[in-house]
């Protein structure tokens, strides 16, 4: 989802993908294993897991519609998530009538999704749904396009303290009148988000939405397991007032640490990038920039 993606491929038949399931046709010799029906070749990818046939995985990386080549494979608890699948990329074949459309060689059914963005043939769209077999039951359909000028009616993005952000942590100062909490010290507005699960202060949640350089303005807010990993923090956005020798820059209005950082894209002031890390007083230390 980690629902965010490098704005700088060409999402034709190829794009940012991310697939969960349990592991099956485990090949240590080809580096490759089965995820959902769909090849995945883990020969490059960064690991958090240690998988076998039957382990439970979130598999992310780049697609061609054969292979997933992937960037990162981590370990994760099956918690029976009706979603399975979240990619990026383009919409052809457009039935409005079916509701269905054909992506990245799959036919997606959003006939059931909430749509935050308008398909139309063309346009770069983000899927969240879930996967069976060749069919993407979609539950929400975002622009995809990071300039917000895709066709899919997503609105602007303002290259400033604007962007997508997700965070994990502890609700503090839960308030059912003002629909507001806080999450690591950032206020959180939920008032026209999804909620899945049970909320209230000390719960632990995810929140996807976007921040608006005051507040997180929420699409969804998700309850889960704390496993004490140490990243809590995802979002897109621009670079500015970027310092090689510091190795820091701006990024919605936070600071950012990149000295340790693994580069996937070339960092320059007006760059839009995707960073995850490790937040803490609108200070991010990054682990990975793409």
């Amino acid at each position: 989802m980690d629902d965010l993606f490098d704005d700088s491929e060409d999402y034709g038949a190829d794009g940012d993908f991310e697939i969960r399931g349990h592991v099956t046709n485990l090949n240590a010799t080809s580096n490759t294993f089965k995820l959902l029906g769909i090849t995945v070749d883990y020969s490059s990818a960064e690991f958090v897991a240690n998988i076998q046939n039957g382990s439970f995985v979130k598999s992310e990386g780049s697609y061609n519609g054969t292979i997933l080549q992937a960037h990162e494979v981590e370990n994760e608890i099956d918690d029976n998530r009706d979603e399975n699948f979240e990619a990026r990329g383009t919409v052809t074949n457009l039935d409005t009538t079916a509701k269905t459309f054909a992506f990245h060689g799959f036919t997606v059914n959003y006939s059931g999704a909430r749509l935050d963005a308008q398909p139309v043939n063309g346009s770069q769209i983000n899927v969240e749904g879930l996967l069976n077999g060749s069919v993407i039951t979609a539950t929400k359909l975002e622009d995809g396009d990071p300039s917000g000028n895709g066709g899919g009616g997503g609105g602007t993005h303002n290259n400033g303290a604007d962007g997508d952000i997700e965070l994990r942590g502890r609700i503090t100062n839960f308030n059912t009148t003002t629909k507001t909490f806080d999450l690591l010290g950032l206020r959180v507005s939920f008032s026209n988000a999804q909620l899945i699960g049970q909320l209230g202060n000390g719960a632990f949640v995810k929140v996807d939405g976007r921040y608006n350089g005051t507040q997180i303005v929420a699409r969804e807010v998700e309850t889960e397991i704390d496993d004490n990993r140490d990243e809590n923090f995802e979002a897109r956005g621009v670079i500015s007032n970027l310092d090689t020798n510091a190795k820091q820059f701006e990024f919605l209005g936070f600071s950012v640490n990149y000295s340790r950082a693994a580069l996937e894209t070339q960092l320059a002031n007006g760059a839009s990038v995707e960073i995850q890390g490790i937040y803490a007083n609108f200070f991010v230390d990054a682990d990975e920039i793409r």
